[in-house]
């Protein structure tokens, strides 16, 4: 590879490594070209994009980026999966094409997330993470929960003084 391309590769991985957010990396060696070309267009419906990388050229991005814990993990052949946000969507996801392969392909090598490199064993937390709709589904339904029992309680009131009148009035006739 010549050096203009050399530095086209790393300033392609520079900017994917400054947008990111988190980055997972995984080792890509049993997928075949049908399965990446599925993986990449699922991910990219959940704001992610896999990076084949080249290591030696990672691990200088890496280095100057700050996430120098990541070139210990680099070793045999790397794919970046990496994102702005929603971890949860993308971790899911790759935790379904090691479920639907049965752990065959897509092993994880480690996790960067919040300026910390996470170990492999630590996916499967990242992978039962919400994604974003999920976490505003939960947060609506915990906002919502005052004001929809506040609105029950009056109905009640409203009920009750109801049927007391009713009552009331049949005692009256």
């Amino acid at each position: 590879m010549l050096r203009k391309q050399k530095e086209g590769v790393m300033e392609r991985y520079a900017s994917a490594v400054e947008e990111a957010g988190f980055a997972i990396l995984i080792d890509p060696t049993s997928v075949n070209i049908r399965v990446m070309d599925e993986f990449r267009h699922q991910l990219a419906e959940r704001g992610a994009k896999a990076i084949q990388m080249k290591n030696t050229l990672a691990r200088i991005v890496f280095e100057r980026s700050g996430m120098e814990a990541a070139c210990e993990i680099l070793v045999g052949p790397s794919l970046l999966v990496c994102g702005a946000e929603d971890v949860g969507a993308a971790a899911k996801l790759v935790r379904q094409y090691q479920k639907d392969f049965r752990n065959a392909i897509l092993p994880v090598k480690g996790i960067w997330f919040d300026g910390k490199l996470y170990p492999a064993e630590d996916f499967k937390i990242f992978a039962e993470l919400p994604t974003k709709d999920e976490a505003r589904s939960q947060l609506l339904g915990i906002i919502q929960e005052p004001a929809r029992r506040i609105a029950s309680l009056a109905m009640e009131t409203y009920s009750r003084l109801a049927r007391v009148l009713n009552e009331y009035t049949l005692k009256q006739q």
